[in-house]
């Protein structure tokens, strides 16, 4: 089985295996720096530099695209936004969230049982991975003051609807849970 688990250093295939497995495991899917393969069988390792980590838009649905061409069978990650869950599962790959650690406890930890296939969604909202100044309100990062009237009224709006639709995400996974919890 092809596992991928997402990086927190630029590392690269030359990289001896141990001290891969003693990279940390980065928590942004979309926008580590590295995804290191690992056959489970083999314990042989792949790394793939995340070109798409420094994208401005669409890191996530880039880098899941770039795994799912690797046949990779599992992600694990720490968290998962919205565009790349999508993406990851309309390929079949199953989403493991919540790991913490170096690759090497990782591996172990999914092998045995410790951390399993739970995410049935996303556990972040779009952007997670950015530096939090670019997901603000366009009028809190971009210089408004050459916008005319009409375009800043565009831009804004554009942001309530992107802030309703996330919004709305939140509240029905709330409600999901809760009546899970019943």
């Amino acid at each position: 089985m092809r596992i991928c688990i997402t990086a927190r250093t630029s590392i690269d295939s030359s990289t001896e295996p141990q001290k891969l497995l003693n990279t940390q495991v980065d928590p942004r899917f979309g926008r580590c720096e590295s995804f290191v393969i690992i056959n489970s069988e083999s314990m042989e390792l792949e790394v793939i530099p995340n070109t798409s980590a420094q994208t401005a838009h669409g890191a996530g649905v880039q880098a899941a695209q770039t795994i799912a061409n690797q046949n990779v069978e599992v992600v694990i990650t720490g968290k998962v936004g919205p565009n790349a869950y999508e993406v990851l599962s309309t390929s079949g790959i199953k989403i493991v969230t919540g790991a913490v650690g170096t690759i090497g406890q990782v591996i172990e930890q999914y092998k045995s049982g410790q951390l399993q296939e739970d995410s049935k969604h996303p556990n972040v909202l779009s952007h997670f991975g950015q530096d939090m100044k670019s997901v603000l309100p366009y009028s809190k990062t971009k210089s408004i003051e050459n916008l005319s009237l009409e375009d800043e009224l565009s831009a804004l709006e554009e942001d309530k609807n992107k802030l309703a639709d996330e919004l709305e995400s939140v509240k029905a996974r709330i409600k999901e849970l809760k009546d899970l919890a019943e």
